[in-house]
C-alpha cells in the first residue's frame, strides 16, 4: 500500500473552507477569544457555515455554477475541476464517497502563529488551528480516521491527557516519508493537460502525507478541535491544554488593545477577521543573530517603532458586493519613515472634471513630489550619508540633452510639481481602434518654468491648443501640455480633449462611481476605480472589429493598447474564443480601493461590487 494519503491538517484547513453541508453555528464565542494577546499572528473566522453561504453569493461562485461542462472562462473551470478532484481524494482519504462527505464544522474557527519570547521561531515557533464542530458525530470520525492513518506517517505517536480528553501527538524526523520526486516544468504554451497533471501532482503532494512537521499534537475536546504543529522544541500538549483552558492562560486576543481597535474602527466587520503582530515580529528580527547593526538601523529608519499592529477584515456575499477587504495598519506616537511617507493628506473622492461618463479607470494620488523626495532622502541619510550624497548629485546634474549643460532636476522640474497625481483611462465612443485614452497628469505651481524646461528639450515641438502651450514629442505620437494648474502627458488626442471645455456631466455624476465611493472612505490620499463591465464590454466589442484595428497600423497608440489588451483576453477565454467571456459581464461590476490616513494609521480598502441589476 503506498504512503497515507493525508496529511492531518488537510480535513483541519480544507473543511471549514469547502463546507459541502450546511450547519447551524452553535456558538457566539469570539474566535479572538481563542488565541493569545501576544499572536504573532492571527485570522479568525465567526462561523465557518456562514462563510460558505457568503461565498456562494459572490459572482464567481455563481458563474462557476452556472453552465455545465465549462463556463468558457478557464480560470473559472480550473477552479471547478481542482474542487471536484480535491473533495473527490479527501473523501477516499478519509473512507467515503464524494457524495458522502460532509463538512462537520460550523461556528467560530481561529488559526494563529506564535512563538515564546526570544526563542528562534523556526524551532519554537508553532501554528494552531481551533475549530468548532457543528456535526460532533461526523468530526469524531473523521478524527479517528485521520489519526489512524497519521499513525503510519509519523516517526512516533504518543497521548497525553488534557481532562477528560486525549491528546495525540505525533513526531516526524527530517528526511522521513517518500521523495516527492522531481519538479514540474511550467509551460505557459501549453494547453489543457498541462493544467490537468499541475492539479493531479499538487493534490497527490498535498494528500501524501510525505511531509510532516516536526511536531504535531491534536485534541478532540467535545465541539472544539485543536491542533498544533511546529518545530523540534514545540511542546505541543501544553499548547493544546492551554488553548483549552486546561492550564493557566494569560489574556486573549480579543482583551488586546489592537484587537479591539479592529472591533471599534472597521465596521461593519466581515465573516473573516486577521490581526500581525508587526511590534512581536521586528523584536524577532532584531533579536536574531543573523541580523548586523545596519539592518536594526536600517528597521529604525523605516520608522518600525512608530507602528502597532496590521488588523482588517474581509466579508464577501454582501448585498452590493462579492467582496471587502479592509486593513488598519496601526500608528502610535510620531510618525517617521514608512510610517509617514504612508500618512498623506486625504482628498475628498470627487473624480476631476477631465474624468467624463466613458472613464473606465482612474487613480489619484495626493502626493507632493518634492516632500516626497526629502524624506526618501532623508531616511537614506540616517542610514549611508554617502548614499544619500549620491542621490543629491544625480539629481542635481542630470544631462537630456547629450552635449547640453546639465539640468538640475530637482530646482527644475520637481519643486514646481505639487498634487494630486491622476491617471484616466477611457474608451470613448463609437468604439473602434481609436477609443483607447490614456493620461497621466500633476499638479504644478509654476507653469512658466515647466514650459520654458519643455521648450528646452529639442525633441519636443511646441504649438498652441486653445491658449494652452503644447509639446509634441517627435519620436511618437505623445504630447504634453502645462495648464495653469496641470501637467498633462498623453497620447496627442487625449491631451487636446482634455484641454477642451467637458462636455455633459463627468464620471462624478456617474451612477456606478457613486455607488461604488459609498463603499469606502469619503476621503484618501489614494484612489483606484475601475469599471471592469463597462471596460470588458468595450474591448470585447472592439475585439469583434479586427479588420479596422489590423488597418490602423503599427503607429496607432490607441490601436496598440486595445491589441494588447485583446490579447491578454483571448488568454483568459476558453480556446481564445472571447464570445465566451460575454456571460462573465452578468456577474461583473466595479472596483475601488483607497488608502486613507487617521488618527489610528493608515486605512486600505477594496471592494469588488457586484452588478447593479443584482444587488
Amino acid at each position: 500500500m503506498s504512503r497515507p494519503l493525508l496529511a492531518f491538517f488537510t480535513l483541519l484547513f480544507a473543511l471549514p473552507l469547502l463546507a459541502w453541508a450546511q450547519s447551524e453555528s452553535k456558538s457566539k464565542q469570539d474566535p479572538a477569544e481563542l488565541a493569545p494577546a501576544d499572536a504573532l499572528f492571527y485570522v479568525g473566522i465567526t462561523d465557518t457555515a456562514k462563510l460558505w453561504e457568503e461565498y456562494q453569493q459572490t459572482g464567481g461562485y455563481k458563474l462557476m455554477k452556472e453552465v455545465e461542462g465549462g463556463t468558457g472562462v478557464p480560470q473559472f473551470d480550473l477552479a471547478n475541476q481542482i474542487t471536484e478532484k480535491f473533495s473527490k481524494r479527501l473523501a477516499e482519504a478519509l473512507g467515503v464517497t464524494a457524495e458522502q462527505l460532509k463538512n462537520p464544522f460550523a461556528g467560530p474557527l481561529a488559526l494563529f502563529m506564535n512563538a515564546p519570547p526570544g526563542g528562534d521561531f523556526e524551532s519554537a515557533g508553532y501554528l494552531v488551528l481551533v475549530a468548532t464542530a457543528g456535526d460532533t458525530e461526523t468530526l469524531k470520525t473523521y478524527y479517528d480516521t485521520s489519526i489512524s492513518k497519521l499513525k503510519e506517517s509519523a516517526s512516533s505517536h504518543e497521548t497525553a491527557e488534557a481532562g477528560d480528553h486525549t491528546i495525540d501527538l505525533f513526531k516526524s524526523e527530517p528526511g522521513d516519508g517518500e521523495s516527492s520526486g522531481e519538479g514540474f516544468d511550467f509551460d505557459p504554451t501549453a494547453g489543457p493537460e498541462m493544467f490537468e497533471q499541475m492539479i493531479e501532482k499538487g493534490l497527490d503532494s498535498f494528500f501524501s502525507g510525505k511531509q510532516l512537521p516536526p511536531q504535531m499534537g491534536a485534541c478532540l475536546a467535545g465541539d472544539k478541535l485543536v491542533v498544533a504543529v511546529g518545530g523540534e522544541k514545540l511542546a505541543p500538549a501544553e499548547v493544546i491544554k492551554g488553548v483549552l483552558k486546561q492550564e493557566k492562560r494569560g489574556k486573549s486576543l480579543a482583551e488586546s488593545d489592537d484587537h479591539k481597535a479592529l472591533m471599534q474602527k472597521l465596521k461593519p466587520l466581515g465573516t473573516v477577521r486577521f490581526l500581525v503582530n508587526l511590534p512581536r515580529l521586528f523584536e524577532m528580527a532584531r533579536a536574531d543573530e543573523s541580523m548586523d547593526e545596519t539592518g536594526r538601523k536600517m528597521m529604525k529608519v523605516l520608522g518600525a517603532d512608530s507602528l502597532r499592529s496590521a488588523v482588517g477584515h474581509v466579508r464577501l456575499g454582501a448585498r452590493s458586493y462579492d467582496m471587502k477587504f479592509e486593513v488598519l495598519f496601526l500608528m502610535s506616537g510620531e510618525r517617521s519613515g514608512l510610517a509617514s511617507l504612508l500618512s498623506m493628506e486625504n482628498r475628498p473622492l470627487t473624480p476631476p472634471p477631465a474624468a467624463g461618463p466613458e472613464t473606465v479607470v482612474l487613480a489619484t494620488l495626493n502626493v507632493v513630489p518634492s516632500k516626497l523626495l526629502s524624506e526618501i532622502e532623508r531616511m537614506v541619510r540616517q542610514a549611508d550619508p554617502d548614499s544619500a550624497d549620491q542621490m543629491q548629485r544625480s539629481l542635481s546634474e542630470v544631462e537630456l540633452v547629450p552635449g547640453q549643460p546639465p539640468i538640475d532636476l530637482r530646482k527644475d522640474l520637481i519643486d514646481h510639481l505639487q498634487e494630486p497625481l491622476t491617471f484616466i483611462w477611457s474608451i470613448t465612443k463609437p468604439l473602434g481602434p481609436d477609443s483607447m485614452n490614456m493620461s497621466l497628469s500633476l499638479g504644478h505651481k509654476n507653469r512658466e518654468a515647466l514650459s520654458r524646461l519643455l521648450s528646452s528639450i529639442p525633441m519636443f515641438t511646441s504649438r498652441d491648443v486653445q491658449g494652452t502651450p503644447v509639446f509634441d514629442f517627435a519620436m511618437f505620437p505623445i504630447a504634453v501640455a502645462t495648464t495653469n494648474e496641470q501637467i498633462i502627458v498623453g497620447m496627442k488626442p487625449t491631451v487636446e480633449r482634455a484641454l477642451a471645455p467637458p462636455e455633459g456631466e463627468g464620471l462624478a455624476a456617474a451612477k456606478a462611481f457613486k455607488r461604488a465611493a459609498r463603499m469606502v472612505p469619503d476621503a484618501a490620499w489614494l484612489l483606484v476605480y475601475s469599471d471592469d463591465q463597462a471596460m470588458m464590454d468595450a474591448l470585447l466589442t472592439i475585439a469583434e472589429k479586427s479588420d479596422a484595428l489590423a488597418e490602423a497600423g503599427p503607429g496607432n497608440p490607441s490601436a496598440m493598447i486595445a491589441n494588447l489588451w485583446i490579447q491578454s483576453l483571448k488568454q483568459q477565454a476558453a480556446d481564445g474564443d472571447l464570445k465566451k467571456l460575454r456571460k462573465a459581464l452578468r456577474y461583473t461590476g466595479q472596483s475601488i480601493g483607497t488608502a486613507s490616513s487617521s488618527p489610528d494609521g493608515v486605512q486600505f480598502t477594496w471592494v469588488t461590487l457586484k452588478p447593479d441589476d443584482e444587488k
